[in-house]
């Protein structure tokens, strides 16, 4: 294609089944003009201009604004308004692309209607019976049916004529689904999870392949679902599947490659060696570098070398940091506590371990907050040296950068230091601070903003349970009720599922039902106070104060032995209407330096105290603006 098809003999293209007119700047939607603001046209446009190839982020801003200085954001969500332009009432959502730290692509094929009718014409006459390709890859070319283009063109036949082909799309879309653990007994499971996250990670760099992201693939782990219709699913053309067994000082993983659109396997590879880290990372490089010649990807010699980089080189300090990291995300706290021990103990084994010591990091933090059982005070200057710890090592590293600006938010209440740390995460990886950026622009309330990437999130990963929940949260905070009850609906057992309908439920004035979601939470619960908080102010509201006072009592006498965050008394006291003592509590939460006061603006829990001058008063002291 040439360098602007609107000054070119390019006149119509057909992009998947819309059908771009780029002199009338119109596009068709089964013979429907399809609303596009110039922006967005302009994306468009310069998408189709590269396909099947990738468009980064800095090329794609300067072809569609044309030199005028924006930022990632600005285009983050120009892609999400023509993802919603095109994709209203139709099944268009997985048009566009993202390329995980590179930019976009469409993903669908890019051609004349008129060139691709001569061509099927052509064809005809040639021969009776076309050619079949015999590659195993042969998959990754996209075919057009030739009545559908002939009908297209015979729509367009009295306005334009002429115009040009360009390759359909190769097939780079892989998603790598999580490794079954073949041992009898299922204490290894986290080990599975960690070769799964790392073959992804060594996938992701090589740029013209798009990885599906872990999150996006855990909820298919169980699926019933055929090779076929998971490509399907995930908007992909090969699907990778395997095992792992650890057998005493060995280890065994068998992997696959299917063809997503057929559903037969392209090859099927054994990897046993001896049980060592060099293997380990040896062996998920083989496979990365199988899978990249099976896609007729050529790889550079400096990029096979890259595969094989090892995050440390000591075997029980790598597998003590899988077996911490899959504590920390179990978010309970014996799990916390069970995760710090292990990730102490590998960064003792090897103290230049960078990923480890930004996990080590992550549980100290989740120690502090309403997951865990400690004082703020006590684990977040942990957290903190854990961060700077890993960011001394790799100044790149996503996760360390993400970690650090949660401690500037949810402890220090450094506003502007924080935001510069997330950003810095998303510059280095788009999606590894997303959650806690948007949780960081609602306690601004600069919840257009936040929306924003929540819809982003749940446009790449609709099956995440994670951000389901996280999307729930965001909407009751910022008042939409309705939309975080069924955003909760969506996130399967996640912890958070009944606490968050119970909240939406209460303050929409359906205090009942949310007595009825608080109390199913404690049942599950019964040791978490911020479960007992919840049912406590439901009870109250419903108009049972005495038991309300009695489950506050608990509250107190247990908060007399172990930390209960302070916020989560206070809240009970002001549904009382005990002022005084509702303050006073929530003073300790500031001395506590407790993660739960950085809600204070948006949380409508806080509404009948927000007009109290010591309300005031606090949120100056926490940097946060009315």
């Amino acid at each position: 294609m040439s360098a602007d098809p609107s000054k070119s003999s390019e006149v119509l293209l057909q992009v998947g089944d819309l059908l771009v007119d780029t002199y009338a700047r119109t596009v068709l939607s089964n013979g429907e003009v399809v609303d596009l603001p110039d922006l967005s046209f302009r994306l468009l446009l310069a998408l189709a201009r590269h396909a099947p190839n990738r468009v980064g982020k800095e090329e794609l801003i300067a072809e569609v604004w044309e030199g005028l200085e924006v930022g990632d954001e600005t285009l983050t969500q120009r892609v999400r308004l023509l993802r919603q332009a095109i994709s209203e009432d139709n099944d268009r959502s997985n048009y566009i692309q993202t390329i995980r730290n590179q930019g976009y692509r469409l993903a669908v094929p890019v051609v004349s209607p008129a060139e691709s009718a001569r061509s099927a014409a052509s064809t005809t006459e040639q021969s009776a019976q076309p050619a079949v390709p015999s590659s195993p890859a042969s998959w990754k070319s996209a075919l057009l049916v030739p009545i559908a283009a002939c009908l297209v063109l015979a729509v367009y036949l009295g306005f334009r004529d002429n115009a040009p082909v360009s390759s359909p799309p190769s097939a780079q879309g892989i998603a790598v689904l999580p490794f079954t653990q073949l041992a009898t007994e299922r204490d290894n499971d986290y080990f599975a999870l960690g070769i799964h996250e790392e073959l992804l990670n060594r996938l992701s760099e090589i740029e013209d392949f798009a990885v599906v992201p872990h999150r996006s693939v855990l909820p298919y782990q169980a699926s019933d679902l055929s090779a076929a219709e998971l490509a399907q699913a995930l908007n992909v053309e090969a699907i990778v599947e395997g095992s792992v067994r650890l057998t005493g000082d060995q280890v065994r993983i068998n992997a696959q490659l299917i063809d997503g659109q057929t559903d037969r396997y392209i090859w099927s590879k054994s990897f046993e060696r001896e049980l060592s880290i060099e293997n380990l990372f040896a062996i998920q490089a083989e496979l990365a570098a199988a899978i990249a010649d099976s896609l007729q990807v050529q790889l550079s010699e400096p990029q096979r070398a890259s595969l094989v980089s090892l995050p440390t080189e000591d075997l029980e300090a790598y597998n003590l940091y899988l077996l911490g990291r899959y504590h920390t995300s179990r978010y309970t706290p014996s799990d916390l506590a069970q995760a710090v021990a292990l990730l102490r103990n590998a960064v003792e084994i090897d103290p230049q371990f960078g990923q480890a010591w930004a996990s080590l990091g992550w549980a100290y933090s989740f120690q502090g907050t309403s997951y865990g059982d400690h004082p703020p005070t006590e684990v977040y200057p942990r957290a903190r040296e854990a961060a700077l710890r890993a960011l001394a090592l790799d100044s790149e590293l996503a996760d360390a950068h993400s970690l650090y600006g949660d401690i500037l938010s949810w402890y220090d209440w450094d506003w502007e230091a924080a935001e510069r740390e997330y950003r810095r995460s998303l510059e280095l990886d788009p999606f590894n601070a997303l959650l806690s950026y948007v949780l960081f622009l609602g306690t601004q309330l600069r919840h257009d903003e936040a929306l924003v990437l929540v819809q982003n999130l749940l446009n790449e990963f609709p099956q995440d349970p994670a951000v389901h929940i996280n999307a729930a949260w965001r909407y009751m905070l910022a008042r939409d009720f309705e939309r975080a009850i069924s955003q909760a609906q969506l996130a399967g057992n996640h912890a958070d599922v009944l606490a968050v309908q119970g909240w939406a439920n209460l303050f929409m004035g359906n205090t009942g039902a949310a007595l009825d979601l608080f109390s199913k939470d404690v049942a599950a619960k019964p040791g978490d106070s911020r479960a007992h908080s919840n049912l406590a102010v439901a009870t109250i509201r419903n108009g049972d104060k005495e038991r309300g006072q009695a489950l506050l009592d608990q509250l107190l006498t247990k908060s007399e032995g172990e930390y209960v965050a302070a916020e989560l008394i206070a809240v009970v006291f002001f549904e009382l209407g005990e002022l005084d003592a509702g303050f006073e509590w929530l003073g300790r939460a500031f001395a506590e330096r407790s993660r739960g006061l950085i809600f204070l603006l948006e949380d409508p829990i806080y509404d009948g105290v927000r007009e109290d001058p010591r309300f005031s008063r606090l949120l100056v002291r926490l940097g946060l603006r009315m």
